[in-house]
């Protein structure tokens, strides 16, 4: 029987050919960590770390280097843990990815974003959950973006122990 991640996985892919694009497999064999799926569609692009379980869990370190690296590197990152976030990752990326590569970094779908002021050198990490909008987390640029934000998911493990990002 097929696992939710695999099932995940294998729509991902099928949505991706489907637009004429497509949906490489993450390069693991150079260095773990690195996201299941870098998708590749017209018009856009999207690094994607699939989670289909019902457990509680975080992304493990190399995970959070990997996900601070390309986000600092202004590509979407997301972390897609089931069906509901798979079809708002696919609204998503096809329609408003440029606003990622700007200045709003997902960290999670719809759910986490990073609101980057690089002029004044902060962040915001704030939670989306339907029209509600909370900042859970702020602070200064005091390093490169890419280990601000590995900083700041080991923060959110900390805070959020027994919690999916999606549920923040």
């Amino acid at each position: 029987m097929p696992t939710m991640e695999s099932k995940l996985e294998t729509n991902l892919v099928a949505w991706a050919k489907s637009l004429g694009g497509v949906a490489l497999k993450g390069a693991t064999n150079f260095d773990t960590g690195y996201p299941d799926r870098v998708i590749y569609i017209p018009g856009a692009h999207a690094h994607a770390e699939l989670k289909g379980t019902s457990t509680r869990y975080h992304l493990n370190d190399k995970q959070m280097i990997w996900a601070g690296r390309i986000i600092a590197s202004k590509s979407p990152y997301y972390i897609i843990e089931n069906e509901r976030q798979l079809k708002q990752f696919k609204e998503n990326v096809s329609t408003s990815f440029v606003p990622y590569a700007v200045n709003m970094y997902s960290l999670n779908g719809d759910q986490l974003f990073l609101y980057v002021d690089h002029t004044k050198g902060t962040y915001d990490v704030r939670s989306h959950k339907g029209e509600t909008e909370t900042r859970i987390h702020s602070g200064f640029l005091s390093d490169t973006l890419a280990n601000t934000i590995y900083r700041i998911f080991m923060s959110l493990k900390e805070s959020f122990p027994n919690t999916n990002y999606c549920d923040i």
